[in-house]
């Protein structure tokens, strides 16, 4: 089986046991078993491995580690030697795939497979049909020129493997939090993206942006969520992209308790902005601190 392994699709999972079988269900039911179900647990306490140890031999491979909790991003980081597959693919472990998805993946990535390219991005969707992103369209463009075309919303990212492998979360003493966005550009810099506006992932959550329980994570977690918005400071993206990271580059900076001259002493892009938005960010802050704690 593992010879015949061209899809490698990552779940991370803390805690998620009764979750995981409406995942697992989706997989069995896929038109191209070419894959590996690698799913790196971070440290469950629910028993989660009792789930895996349970499961009947299919027809796609499972692989299963337990490793101590860190957070997803130490999840990520742990993956990189497991990986079999040429690609991959990210699914949470309370969200699932349509039946083709497999299939599609690997459809497209035997199109599109050369070095010019690093990663395929298709839509999510809800149960109800709806997009995660409305603006997206079919195209090949980088990630800075896909954000310009006011690109938004969550996407079910693909990869290639090797390239991601090449990727390593920072890792901030305890912070077991930091978004995925800025990886998906470090991953595939300087290369295309394919954008394919075709809903092959599942998923039930709020989007219009950092909801409430989203911006908490940021603030408890503010290094990680600091360098996170340090990645968009880069003059690849727009004027706008980067004005709003700088702003919460500062905020998240005075979670941190990191003053405005240690700020700008890091190897960041975009200084002058830093500067010129430190005061907005000083009151975004204030306001955070109260709303948001």
């Amino acid at each position: 089986m593992s010879n015949s392994i061209l899809l490698t699709i990552l779940t991370p999972v803390y805690n998620r046991k009764t979750y995981l079988k409406k995942l697992y269900e989706s997989l069995k039911k896929q038109e191209d078993f070419r894959f590996q179900w690698l799913v790196i647990d971070d440290g469950s306490t629910d028993n989660t491995e009792v789930f895996f140890n349970t499961l009947p031999k299919n027809r796609f491979q499972i692989d299963y580690y337990k490793k101590e909790n860190g957070g997803k991003h130490s999840a990520l980081n742990f993956s990189h030697k497991y990986i079999r597959g040429k690609y991959l693919a990210i699914v949470d472990s309370d969200d699932y795939l349509t039946n083709d998805a497999t299939a599609k993946i690997i459809k497209y990535w035997t199109k599109y497979n050369n070095q010019s390219i690093g990663g395929i991005t298709f839509q999510k969707g809800r149960e109800d049909k709806s997009l995660f992103d409305k603006n997206m369209e079919d195209g090949i463009m980088t990630i800075p020129e896909a954000m310009k075309k006011n690109f938004k919303g969550d996407h079910f990212e693909t990869v290639r493997s090797d390239l991601f492998k090449k990727f390593i979360f920072p890792i901030f003493g305890n912070e077991k939090f930091i978004a995925e966005g800025a990886m998906w550009y470090l991953v595939t810099r300087g290369r295309k993206i394919v954008y394919v506006n075709e809903v092959l992932y599942i998923a039930e959550y709020l989007d219009g942006g950092l909801t409430k329980t989203g911006r908490k994570l940021h603030i408890n977690n503010p290094l990680g969520a600091m360098w996170h918005a340090s990645v968009f400071l880069s003059s690849n993206f727009n004027l706008k992209i980067r004005t709003k990271n700088a702003i919460l580059y500062n905020v998240y900076a005075m979670f941190s308790n990191i003053n405005l001259v240690e700020r700008l002493k890091k190897n960041i892009d975009s200084k002058m902005l830093v500067l010129l938005t430190s005061p907005l960010g000083w009151g975004i802050y204030h306001y955070w601190r109260v709303r948001c704690r």
